[in-house]
């Protein structure tokens, strides 16, 4: 077989994968008052918003079979000589669909018409599919927080909410959730086609392209027993059918409002005399469509911004302005606890220093800087004494644009583009300081939940897609589509080489590894500060942390920004300490106490962090 027969059997067979995503089919049998078959009948159906029309011709058994049509509303017309004309109207065709539709006809002159335009609700007997339909009306008018369409997938049988929290509350979740278990199965099982097109990223399976509310003409959730021709999914499979353009023209305006003065203030800020935090969040746009030739070509477009400014209410415990003092001057008279000096040990007994007070010269300068950095606390309190009230901000802007071709007398032609752009800014735990006197970014330390990072999001897609009927029992559809998804998670201080300009050298080697390493104070709440890039193309990760402040007693900081076998500078210590070293390609010797302690070569590509040391017997070395 040549190349291009492969590539063309490859994708007339990708078209037919997902063929019903983006239509259904209609069939039935003709019969006579009799209840006896009536094959040669003549079947017409009739979009009654495009005037699309497909012809179907009743086979021996009175079968007849309208394969891949547009979904939307229809008439059905009969035809056969000795035979009345029968009309029947108001056949509702949905996504993913496959309704049996019975036609009787009625002896007598085909010059009469017997019109039928009310019926009992039609069953889809030609499926075992178990499935759940929600349709515009009941996008538009439910309450939905944040408006998106996934929201509504719990309604469907055998829906819980998952356990997958990276597919709900991280950045790769913020156009919509798609946090779904179906009968038992992980969230990471379910697929999401749009418009016929596979619509998730293979990796966490969250959502790359998020239609808006009002151009959703409908979704069907299909739990369990679909057809196999969906495939690529041990969950529910979620089809999602978008507006086209008709012969009528219809379009619509909206904006949804949520700000502070419709709020009340929360229990924490209030409890600690803090103010209410503004809040805003405007979601506005429109959709238009409507006929560019009656009958033949429509078109549909529509566009959506969302503004956010959504408030967080942080406490945290940090350093009092008397605990920084002792950490700035080494004087530690005042804390309650003997420090001993790391350098003295004699017969296995080592010297206090002399009025728990640390010479200056082995104050670690980079430590010192560091705690300089941290803010005022807002209350005099010992702990829970720093309010502070940052905005995650995000601003969206994304349309669609459709056109639909009517060609021939039963053929199709639909192309769609989508565009999404969307930035997300999420803020640290602690700010920086204004007059810092060193480049940093506006948070000095954050956590999973406050991780202090920008998040671009530049998402588009494009489908054409051509159905082309052969025969009366013979269809072709052909789909060509692209999705793109393009989004980096980057720290807000990644610009900055805040560690560099601390005397902490060796951290801050490349673009993505600004910002300041690890460290931590064990119980304060200063936690770490996570720098992180992710793409589609490479989704890789750098870590920089800052995370928890032992009490100062225990503190004690080890610089390893340069290769060397120096003795560190002592902060405070209580007992011979225990260091956790991340170290990169290079080999380091320092001196713990009177001891050296050589450190294996580390695989890892991180750049070096400052350890803290906890008060142990041992030292321990470890990569990252």
């Amino acid at each position: 077989m040549s190349k291009r027969a492969l590539w063309l059997a490859m994708l007339v067979a990708g078209a037919r994968l997902w063929g019903q995503a983006l239509s259904g089919t209609i069939v039935g049998t003709v019969t006579d008052q009799a209840g006896a078959v009536v094959p040669r009948a003549q079947v017409t159906l009739v979009n009654e918003g495009t005037q699309f029309r497909r012809e179907a011709i009743s086979n021996a058994a009175g079968q007849y079979v309208a394969y891949s049509i547009p979904t939307g509303n229809y008439t059905i017309t009969v035809e056969l000589p000795g035979f009345q004309k029968l009309v029947r109207s108001g056949v509702q065709l949905t996504a993913a669909d496959t309704l049996t539709v019975d036609l009787q006809l009625r002896v007598g002159n085909v010059q009469e018409t017997a019109e039928v335009t009310a019926q009992a609700g039609l069953l889809q007997s030609q499926t075992a599919t178990v499935s759940a339909l929600v349709d515009n009306q009941r996008l538009v008018e439910m309450m939905l927080n944040g408006r998106t369409f996934s929201s509504l997938v719990l309604m469907a049988p055998g829906t819980h909410a998952g356990s997958s929290g990276n597919l709900d509350t991280s950045p790769y979740g913020m156009r919509g959730s798609t946090n779904f278990s179906v009968n038992g199965s992980s969230a990471q099982n379910n697929s999401y086609l749009i418009d016929g097109m596979v619509n998730r990223n293979l990796w966490l399976s969250t959502l790359i392209m998020v239609p808006t509310i009002d151009s959703i003409q409908e979704f069907r959730v299909m739990t369990s027993n679909y057809s196999a021709e969906y495939g690529a999914a041990a969950g529910a499979v979620t089809v999602v059918q978008t507006k086209s353009g008709t012969n009528e023209w219809h379009g619509n305006l909206y904006e949804f409002l949520r700000n502070d003065k419709l709020d009340a203030n929360t229990f924490f800020n209030n409890r600690l005399g803090a103010p209410k935090p503004a809040f805003r969040r405007n979601e506005f746009g429109g959709t238009f469509g409507g006929p560019i030739r009656r009958d033949k070509t429509f078109f549909f477009t529509d566009y959506q911004g969302i503004r956010i400014r959504q408030p967080r209410s942080i406490t945290s415990s940090i350093p009092t302005l008397a605990q920084r003092a002792m950490v700035a001057t080494g004087d530690f008279s005042g804390l309650g606890t003997t420090i001993f000096d790391p350098d003295s040990l004699q017969g296995g007994v080592r010297s206090a220093f002399s009025g728990n007070r640390i010479p200056a010269a082995r104050l670690d300068p980079a430590a010192v800087k560091m705690f300089a950095l941290l803010p005022v606390p807002t209350s005099s309190a010992a702990t829970r004494n720093f309010v502070f009230n940052p905005s995650q901000a995000q601003r969206t802007d994304q349309f669609d644009v459709r056109l639909d071709q009517n060609v021939g007398r039963s053929d199709r032609l639909f192309f769609k583009y989508s565009y999404d752009d969307t930035d997300l800014t999420t803020p640290g735990l602690l700010p920086s300081p204004a007059s810092a006197g060193v480049p940093i970014g506006a948070y000095l330390s954050a956590d999973g939940v406050s991780p202090a990072i920008i998040v671009p999001l530049k998402n588009q897609s494009a489908t054409l897609n051509f159905t082309k009927v052969l025969s009366p029992t013979m269809v072709n559809e052909t789909r060509i589509g692209v999705v793109r998804w393009n989004q980096n998670i980057l720290p807000l201080g990644n610009d900055f080489n805040t560690a560099e300009a601390l005397g902490i050298r060796g951290i801050n080697i490349n673009n993505k590894s600004g910002g300041l390493p690890a460290f931590t104070v064990t119980g304060f709440q200063v936690r770490r500060l996570v720098t992180r890039q992710e793409s589609s193309a490479n989704p890789d990760s750098v870590q920089n942390r800052i995370p928890n402040p032992p009490p100062l007693s225990t503190l004690r900081v080890i610089p390893l920004g340069t290769p060397s076998a120096q003795s560190a500078s002592a902060v405070a210590d209580v007992v011979a300490p225990v260091c956790r070293v991340n170290c990169p390609l290079n080999v380091y010797a320092p001196r713990v106490g009177n001891a050296e302690y050589p450190l294996k070569r580390c695989r890892t590509y991180m750049p070096p962090n400052f350890s803290v040391c906890e008060p142990r017997t041992t030292v321990r070395m470890s990569s990252y």
